[in-house]
């Protein structure tokens, strides 16, 4: 086997692969047997046929076809292992020369691990915010408590600000009625602030049965883009109103809520869920400010097309499926904001690059670190959730996928990095003044 390597922009190189005919007989004698399994020769038992005679029966071309992806996949990891390279991402094949009795070529372009270079991340400072509860914050999960606990009376006046009501209402665009927009006896609690800004004002004073139109202004950074900063026409029927009433706060409102026989008990466990919520959220915030200070002052050379587009594909997936969570249709959501999907993976090429690069200075760090995951440690993780799933067969098998494995040890050795960072790190962090 003849390699020669060309080395190209962006931590890509091309592999030029050539087999002499002694070289891919053999694999052209196994797709032969596989073909001869799958389309039997008379006189022969299946898989049985000689080499020739399947020539003869099925054609070099078709024992060729067969022949490539098998050979592709037993020479190509030899010779990216001969020229000692760290690729990345799946290789994009093409064939060169392919004829019966003449050598095989073909050149495979593959990513390269781009090469990182740490900065001085040792000496960085990153401040952490403090996970304290304030008793205004307490105050609003108690309302919460006390709204969710709220009876309701069917009334015939007027409805007001903290009203329930239920009313039919269409949206209207350009006189088209808005995709969605549609809805009966839907129902609102008049300043919860549910809708779009000015909805619920207009809503104020309303009976049942009444019937009114308007026009509201949305938002510039309302989600549906088709909508922002547009004049958005509503016809509206209020079906019903509703008072509500709410319960007094007091211990006998803190017994219906479980285990807890006082009023103060209950606060001491939201404020404590609350703190426990908050310090989630300020250690990712945290885990991705330490990272961020890192990429900053780190040089990393430019990321293969063929992770860009990996990465690209994974960030179109979540789009579609957020989407597709909000009831819309991704091609009808293209069609609102006036672009392809090709035009969508442009404006998202930037942040994959971005979140590739994070990626890529974790791994830096975790070998300047020495950080290591065991096979032990992957497998009581991957066993750990086998338990979780232990009735469903289809995710069981995909647990046991090489890929999963993998996926568990790049997750498994993240939070090492993030726990030694918070050490390092935490040590030098910039505390909040107390002046």
């Amino acid at each position: 086997m003849q390699v020669t390597l060309e080395h190209l922009p962006k931590s890509s190189v091309a592999l030029t692969i050539e087999l002499s005919p002694d070289e891919v007989r053999p694999h052209l004698e196994r797709a032969a047997n596989r073909l001869s399994e799958r389309k039997p020769v008379p006189g022969f038992r299946p898989g049985k046929a000689p080499y020739e005679i399947m020539r003869k029966t099925v054609g070099d071309d078709m024992i060729f076809h067969e022949a490539l992806e098998p050979i592709v996949r037993a020479t190509l990891p030899q010779a990216i292992q001969e020229q000692k390279l760290l690729t990345v991402g799946s290789p994009n094949v093409e064939i060169i020369k392919l004829a019966p009795g003449n050598p095989l070529i073909y050149k495979a372009t593959l990513g390269l691990l781009p090469k990182v270079t740490l900065g001085d991340y040792k000496s960085l400072m990153v401040e952490r915010k403090p996970g304290e509860v304030t008793d205004e914050e307490v105050d609003k999960l108690v309302s919460e408590l006390q709204a969710s606990r709220a009876t309701e009376k069917l009334v015939l006046r007027e409805a007001k600000m903290d009203d329930k009501i239920e009313l039919d209402f269409t949206a209207y665009l350009d006189k088209v009625p808005v995709e969605g927009g549609t809805s009966k006896t839907h129902p609102l609690i008049l300043g919860s602030r549910a809708f779009v800004p000015g909805f619920e004002e207009q809503i104020v004073g309303m009976k049942g049965g009444d019937e009114r139109e308007f026009t509201l202004r949305f938002p510039k950074d309302y989600y549906k883009k088709n909508m922002a900063d547009r004049d958005v026409e509503f016809k509206v029927k209020v079906v019903s109103v509703f008072e509500r009433v709410l319960p007094d706060v007091n211990d006998e409102f803190a017994k219906s809520f479980g285990n807890f026989t006082t009023l103060a008990e209950l606060r001491e466990h939201l404020r404590k869920n609350k703190r426990e919520e908050k310090e989630r959220e300020e250690k990712e915030r945290f885990e991705l400010a330490m990272l961020e200070k890192i990429f900053e002052v780190s040089q990393i050379e430019d990321v293969p097309d063929t992770l860009v587009n990996g990465e690209l594909n994974k960030m179109v997936d979540e789009l579609k499926s957020s989407i597709s969570y909000q009831g819309m249709d991704f091609a009808r959501y293209l069609e609102s904001i006036k672009k392809t999907e090709e035009d969508m993976r442009k404006d998202l090429q930037p942040q994959a690059e971005r979140r590739i690069k994070l990626s890529l200075v974790t791994r830096a760090i975790s070998d300047a670190e020495h950080i290591e995951v065991s096979e032990m440690e992957v497998k009581k993780e991957i066993d750990d959730t086998k338990k979780l799933y232990e009735n469903n067969a289809d995710i069981t098998k995909s647990l046991a996928s090489p890929e999963y494995s993998s996926y568990v040890k790049n997750v498994l050795s993240s939070k090492k990095v993030y726990a030694h960072l918070n050490d390092l790190m935490g040590g030098n962090e910039k505390k909040p003044s107390t002046s």
